[in-house]
């Protein structure tokens, strides 16, 4: 595997040797499903790995040459044009976040380039127009987004700075769909109703470690998002859920803000030792609730 990597970082430039490289190095990295739980989780050399495969990522997907300055706008014009070099950074692009999703690491300070790079490999598009191949690459980004979420305290999330932690919210806030058949392109509503479930879930997951890990309680309400987010939430969860025992009609005043809250019927929270009774979905859900509650 090394020498593999040793291969990327000495051909950082040539897309053709990073397209065989990358092959190769999916191949020979431990499998998710492989049951040896040293391998997945304990990757020698993960640090490194992670870094190098982000540093191609940038240089790729953001660049119109692996040496020039980021151009975001540039590069997502020739996606949607399918130029030559677009096509071969597709499928690079893709075999990148395919073998990040195959080993736990955590690299706070690639979110921005992993949230820059999925605009650009689906082209720009937004959720209502994204294609089954978009939202195949949108289920990676939010699957690393949570991984390296779950592994970051405050500190890292002072270091990613406003900018990062907007794009975060920003992200979220637009993927939290509500009844998506009622304004997306069929295509688009049939492709992500594919990856739905364990997709919103997984947002769900996001929201509450961002709510643990915030480094002042106002934190999230400066950006002036926190709000509109959680309201996404509880539009979202009528399609989410397809249960009657969720109501979402009860407020209560959050720092200053008004915001939908999550309760279950007769205002009751299940312990946990009911909890295993309840669907995955309901045990995210509560989570968030009783992040919130921690807050309030």
């Amino acid at each position: 595997m090394f020498n593999i990597l040793n291969i990327i970082q000495t051909y950082p430039a040539s897309l053709n040797i990073l397209g065989e490289a990358m092959n190769t190095l999916y191949g020979r990295t431990p499998p998710w499903s492989s049951g040896d739980e040293v391998l997945r989780w304990y990757l020698i050399g993960s640090d490194t790995l992670a870094n190098t495969l982000y540093s191609a990522l940038s240089r790729h997907t953001l660049r119109p040459t692996p040496y020039s300055a980021q151009d975001l706008p540039s590069q997502i014009r020739k996606h949607i044009v399918a130029t030559p070099r677009a096509t071969k950074v597709l499928v690079l692009g893709d075999g990148i976040l395919n073998t990040l999703f195959k080993f736990k690491h955590c690299c706070p300070s690639a979110i921005l380039t992993l949230h820059d790079s999925l605009r650009v490999l689906t082209a720009g598009r937004a959720p209502c127009k994204k294609e089954k191949q978009d939202w195949r690459y949108t289920q990676r980004t939010v699957s690393l987004l949570s991984m390296y979420l779950r592994g970051m305290d405050s500190e890292d999330l002072i270091k990613l700075g406003k900018q990062g932690l907007e794009a975060i919210l920003n992200f979220v806030q637009t993927h939290l769909i509500a009844q998506g058949c009622r304004w997306m392109r069929k295509r688009a509503y049939a492709a992500w109703k594919s990856v739905q479930e364990i997709f919103t879930t997984t947002l769900y997951d996001i929201i509450t470690d961002l709510l643990r890990i915030q480094f002042r309680h106002d934190t999230l309400h400066l950006t002036g998002m926190l709000q509109a987010m959680l309201q996404a939430i509880t539009d979202s969860i009528e399609d989410n859920t397809q249960s009657e025992c969720i109501t979402v009609n009860f407020e209560v005043s959050f720092h200053g803000l008004q915001i939908n809250y999550i309760i279950f019927e007769h205002q009751h929270i299940p312990e946990c030792g009911s909890e295993t009774k309840c669907h995955n979905r309901m045990f995210v859900i509560l989570k968030l609730v009783r992040q919130i509650q921690n807050l309030i």
